[in-house]
């Protein structure tokens, strides 16, 4: 599990910074409740990782695929 504390609706978790996200790995943020995940970023680890966002948030994941 990737380290996502201090995340809330409104904050990124305290391991983000201008270096970049923690969710993507990279320097685009992913944040469920500002960006979320951008095309090029839907990697399985990037997914993952918001997917843990979500539900740490208790927001819907869009990139949940029902079967």
């Amino acid at each position: 599990m990737t380290d996502l504390s201090g995340i809330s609706k409104t904050d990124c978790p305290s391991s983000c910074n201008g270096q970049g996200c923690t969710i993507t790995g990279g320097g685009i943020c992913a944040h469920p409740c500002k960006s979320g995940v951008q095309y090029a970023d839907k990697k399985p680890e990037t997914l993952a990782r918001y997917a843990e966002a979500c539900q740490i948030l208790g927001v819907h994941n869009q990139h949940e695929v029902s079967q």
